[in-house]
């Protein structure tokens, strides 16, 4: 898989991510309104209330997966790594 496609691909999933937030406050915030409230009103409400904190939060998280595989990878070289006596 070339890195374009890889790119468009993680982008997807970003996308989904971010649009089944917004599906899941619609849903609160219709059901707190007794009325379905739009899926407009609900993605601007979610882009200015809560966006910014899901973002930090996923940065976060893969700022932990990329030290996690670099560890480990560090972690193999050094076992690989020839033993001085």
């Amino acid at each position: 898989m070339n890195k374009k496609n890889t790119k468009y691909n993680k982008e997807l999933v970003v996308h989904d991510q971010l649009e089944q937030e917004i599906q899941r406050h619609k849903w609160i915030e219709s059901q707190k309104a007794g009325r379905d409230i739009g899926h407009f009103a609900a993605e601007q409400d979610w882009l200015c209330n809560h966006f910014p904190s899901w973002k930090t939060a996923e940065w976060e998280k893969a700022l932990k997966t990329l030290e996690t595989q670099e560890k480990k990878k560090l972690s193999k070289v050094i076992k690989k790594a020839p033993q001085k006596v």
